[in-house]
């Protein structure tokens, strides 16, 4: 297992545990949602410290106008501010980028769902997607995307069949998964259409 296997492996196992439930759409959103509640006490400390901040907006200009020329000095008087209101200028932004490792988990999970989801390796994917390819099957958009499309494939039984023989040692890992959501394929690559 290396190591983005390792870290990700928390979120491959919370997306996994809605799924086994609700329908994938569902898993999603609830995956959402307890990131949110787990991140909110981060960003509860986060606004307190930009409303602190806002708060001292007129001490600030205060000591601007006195120190204006000076700004060495002008520096100095400002960080005492801070000091003396226990203030942490970085606090309000520092909490803001907390989520943004998760999407980028959460991202990379919902893009390679064969191998993160079923525990497929790389090789294995890349044997299943040549084989379908070589199959005469299509897949639309960037290559980046095939592995999800062929997730929603499995459905299909003679997908799953023909990739259960490409990748017979591990065809005991596959499984369709169902990912349509209010009747929107969340497999496919959206295009616009006017």
């Amino acid at each position: 297992m290396d190591f983005a296997q390792i870290i990700l492996s928390p979120f491959v196992w919370l997306l996994t545990f809605f799924y086994n439930f609700f329908c994938y759409g569902i898993a999603l959103i609830l995956f959402a949602v307890v990131v949110k509640l787990i991140l909110f006490p981060f960003a509860l400390k986060g606004k307190r410290s930009m409303i602190q901040m806002n708060m001292l907006q007129g001490k600030m200009q205060k000591l601007q106008k006195q120190y204006g020329r000076d700004r060495e000095r002008y520096n100095l008087e400002v960080q005492k501010l801070y000091e003396r209101e226990k203030v942490n200028p970085m606090g309000g932004c520092l909490w803001s980028f907390l989520p943004l490792p998760i999407l980028m988990a959460l991202y990379v999970i919902i893009r390679r769902p064969m191998m993160y989801l079923m525990g497929i390796p790389d090789a294995a994917v890349t044997s299943a997607i040549k084989a379908v390819t070589d199959a005469g099957i299509a897949f639309t958009g960037n290559t980046a995307y095939h592995e999800l499309q062929l997730a929603g494939m499995l459905k299909d039984s003679s997908v799953m069949d023909l990739v259960s023989s490409a990748i017979p040692d591990y065809a005991d890992k596959l499984s369709a998964i169902n990912f349509n959501f209010f009747g929107i394929d969340l497999s496919q690559v959206p295009t616009l259409k006017f």
